[in-house]
């Protein structure tokens, strides 16, 4: 989603591609709700406090101080915190077949992976193992120090890492992974048009269209696979935009709505504090006082 790109802009790290780096902890004020979405990316997230709820697939889970989870790429997945939650963490999203392009010894070794023959765990920290565990606290420190050659040292921990996994074998072989469903291609294709054309007026029916689908059976195939509606979607993700707006101050609270594809500044005000718990105005305000 465009959204988790934006905040690489704002966060105490990043790297250029194939690598970017978040590290979240103001987010714990207000809590987060990143509804369901996919990416090509690969992505890693080690919670240092607090606790995170996470959906990958038919998977559900909790996650607390010092877990890991790894998202392998193309899965649908969500995530959500709460205020109470005090949730810090921070992940790593890299493509990975740009991160072994030039490198042909890694690349052969990695490309069941990049391929999706094979899936890894996605619940590492069940395997208590000390090497993932260093290594992660490695790349938590090189973000904390913010040095010259950050970017090269956590290239070389992933590595370290993934060779480790490999190594150990924390993954699925592709004969243990159910084939894709067409129902999940619908749905990619449907988040996907929202990403799009969230700044537009988008209707039910385009939505249904995408996916293939009556309004109907559309409706109920959405919320049975997100948990939400397609409208609550759509806006859930037009004020995750927003607040992103709101946090680099790049446009007024006006230009904001209707950029984000809201037609009237009330009602985007109300779904607005509906998702957030606080006006535009005061949300813009508890990061730039």
């Amino acid at each position: 989603m465009k959204i988790l790109e934006a905040k690489e802009k704002i966060t105490h790290s990043s790297y250029d591609f194939p690598i970017k780096i978040n590290w979240i902890d103001k987010e714990a004020i207000y809590g987060i709700v990143v509804p369901t979405h996919w990416h090509e990316e690969h992505e890693i997230i080690r919670i240092i406090k607090g606790k995170m709820y996470y959906k990958i697939g038919s998977e559900k889970g909790t996650l607390k101080d010092g877990d890991i989870l790894y998202i392998n790429g193309g899965m649908l997945h969500s995530a959500s915190t709460y205020p109470e939650d005090e949730c810090v963490y921070f992940c790593i999203i890299f493509d990975l077949a740009s991160f072994t392009k030039n490198d042909i010894a890694s690349g052969k070794i990695l490309t069941p992976l990049i391929n999706g023959n094979i899936r890894i765990f996605s619940r590492l920290s069940d395997y208590n193992d000390e090497q993932i565990n260093f290594i992660l606290n490695q790349i938590s420190n090189i973000l904390i120090k913010k040095t010259n050659g950050n970017a090269l040292q956590v290239h070389g921990l992933l590595y370290m890492l993934l060779g480790n996994i490999i190594q150990n074998n924390y993954y699925d072989k592709e004969t243990d992974i159910p084939p894709v469903k067409k129902n999940i291609l619908q749905l990619k294709r449907v988040l996907s048009f929202i990403e799009n054309n969230y700044n537009i007026s988008v209707t039910l029916q385009m939505l249904a269209d995408t996916a293939g689908m009556s309004q109907r059976y559309f409706c109920c195939f959405f919320k049975q696979m997100t948990g939400l509606s397609p409208m609550e979607y759509l806006n859930k993700h037009r004020i995750e935009v927003a607040c992103y707006y709101l946090i680099s101050g790049e446009k007024n609270i006006t230009e904001m709505a209707y950029s984000c594809g809201f037609k009237e500044l009330s009602y985007f005000i109300r779904v607005f504090k509906k998702e957030t718990g606080t006006t535009p105005k005061q949300y813009y305000l508890n990061y730039h006082g």
